[in-house]
């Protein structure tokens, strides 16, 4: 589209919100109901494609239809016309949903090593759970579930503060591709969350949509997806040949009964997942012991226990290191074939030895709440005596200073170079990446991978495709340790692989100072936002 229109039909356009490879989404005002609306604005094809228009109107009409409280409801749909492009702008109105997406909740959540807690990760996909089932029912298949697609609603109040999980671009996909289009092969969905059979061009098997939503899980639960890549192509392969890696090995916290129903949700074969998001989500909060949610239907079945990982298997490669915070998942429970290990219990009866153990016990946990006590007051003291709680400020291990080209706009700084001193080699099996991450950002954040030669990283004039400048206040340079055999998208989360540091709190100056990440397990200084 070569221009913006202020109005489209009669909706007055107001804010774009959004824009990606399917089309934009607009903020707009509906004058006739005197409401807010949000407008999908989808790419089509010429104008004289009648096999597009009828297509549009008959998959539109048939979104239209779906009626749950966990689908952004279509209020609208039509094609215009642009004169000048003669494209055909095809366009859907809809609910506008204020709240974040699942992505950006993802982001600043288990991104962070911060998980939500067991409770909230049952709601919500209890709620996109329903949402699928009803629509499959009515024989639509999303084809592109992913955190983009999950609005997390903050219109009404509801108990978790999160919001409640609302699906949008129901049957976008499909709508958008012709089969002849598909059997030339136009991929359908984005990789990340792409099931098996969606990579070989298969679009008609409704429990793509659980791998998808299983993916989303593992992610919400380790801050990565399972399989990543630095092509689209070499992330499908991925999900085609690799096993995941087992989540109880990435985060201590996740039992094998929690594991075996991720790894479930995800497995290479349709046959072998779970029937429907129903069935998963049951068996996902027992998992986590919590009450199923109200209208899943709680249906036997059997998981089995995930097995140890196998040499010669080819797994996907994401670092082994565990997340230093990590979900308060609940005690190891009975799933399937899953056992919980033996646990040792107190004794029932009144007998006298039983009273002399817990006489001990009780006196034991005394003496210990005392200790902890004295060592409490102690440092209180240590604290507030002068000069004794001075803590030193590390030293800097170098700099990073930004620049400009000659055809950067003014106040524009496209290029960075980073110079740094006394430098450990990487682990085996590791390399660094540096990182410019600022919070919001919808597009790819700048990374590159750093060379160490003696101690030393000295790379300079480094710029980043799409980005016209790099300097953004409010932003964090950050250096992780990253698997060397998988090019990283994201920094991996846990924070033991946050090397180093800089602060980018203006852009009033050029240069920062490099810092190494605080140990101190409760400091932010590492983490973006």
């Amino acid at each position: 589209m070569s221009t913006q229109p202020e109005y489209l039909g009669k909706y007055i356009l107001r804010e774009r919100l959004a824009s990606g490879g399917m089309g934009e989404v607009w903020k707009a005002f509906d004058p006739s109901l005197n409401r807010v609306v949000a407008i999908k604005l989808l790419r089509a094809d010429k104008r004289d494609d009648e096999e597009f228009v009828s297509r549009f109107e008959r998959e539109a009409r048939l979104i239209a239809s779906l009626r749950h409280p966990n689908i952004v409801q279509i209020h609208d749909f039509d094609v215009a016309y642009d004169a000048q492009t003669e494209l055909a702008l095809a366009y859907m109105v809809m609910d506008y949903v204020q709240g974040q997406t699942l992505k950006q909740y993802i982001h600043d959540t288990a991104r962070k090593g911060r998980f939500p807690s067991p409770d909230d990760i049952v709601y919500l996909f209890a709620g996109a759970g329903r949402a699928i089932d009803y629509a499959h029912q009515q024989g639509i298949i999303h084809r592109d579930i992913k955190p983009d697609n999950i609005l997390l609603d903050q219109r009404l109040p509801v108990p978790h503060p999160m919001g409640r999980p609302v699906l949008t671009d129901f049957g976008i996909a499909r709508l958008l591709t012709s089969p002849a289009r598909t059997a030339v092969g136009m991929v359908l969905g984005t990789p990340l969350y792409m099931a098996p059979e969606q990579a070989q061009g298969n679009y008609e098997e409704p429990r793509s949509d659980l791998y998808a939503l299983g993916i989303i899980l593992y992610e919400m639960m380790i801050g990565v997806t399972p399989f990543r890549g630095d092509t689209p192509f070499a992330i499908m392969l991925q999900h085609l040949q690799s096993l995941p890696t087992p989540p109880m090995l990435l985060n201590q916290a996740i039992s094998p009964a929690l594991s075996a129903v991720i790894l479930k949700s995800i497995a290479r074969a349709p046959e072998d997942r779970f029937a429907s998001a129903a069935q998963m989500v049951a068996a996902l909060a027992k998992a986590l012991q919590v009450a199923v949610p109200e209208g899943i239907a709680d249906r036997p079945f059997v998981v089995s226990s995930p097995p140890p990982p196998i040499a010669g298997v080819e797994y996907a490669a994401l670092p082994g290191r565990v997340p230093t915070q990590v979900v308060p998942v609940k005690s190891q429970v009975h799933l399937g074939s899953v056992e919980a290990p033996p646990v040792a219990t107190l004794p029932t009866g009144k007998s006298r030895s039983t009273r002399r153990y817990h006489q001990r016990w009780r006196i034991s946990a005394i003496a210990f709440m005392c200790l902890c006590l004295l060592a409490l007051a102690s440092s209180l003291v240590f604290h507030f005596l002068p000069g004794q709680h001075n803590t030193p400020t590390p030293a800097a291990i170098g700099t990073i200073h930004f620049a400009a080209t000659t055809h950067a706009v003014s106040g524009n700084y496209d290029l960075l170079d980073i110079a740094l001193s006394n430098i450990p080699d990487p682990p085996a099996g590791h390399v660094y990446y540096a990182w410019l991450e600022s919070v919001g950002a919808e597009s790819e954040q700048p990374h590159w991978k750093l060379v160490v030669q003696h101690g030393q990283v000295a790379m300079t004039s480094l710029s980043y495709p799409g980005y016209k400048t790099l300097l953004l206040a409010h932003s964090l340079f950050l250096i992780t340790s990253e698997n060397s055999s998988v090019p990283p998208d994201v920094p991996y989360p846990a924070l033991s692989a946050h090397l180093y540091y800089a602060s980018i709190t203006t852009t009033t100056v050029t240069t920062f100072p490099v810092l190494p990440c605080p140990h101190d397990s409760s400091s932010t200084a590492c983490i973006a936002g």
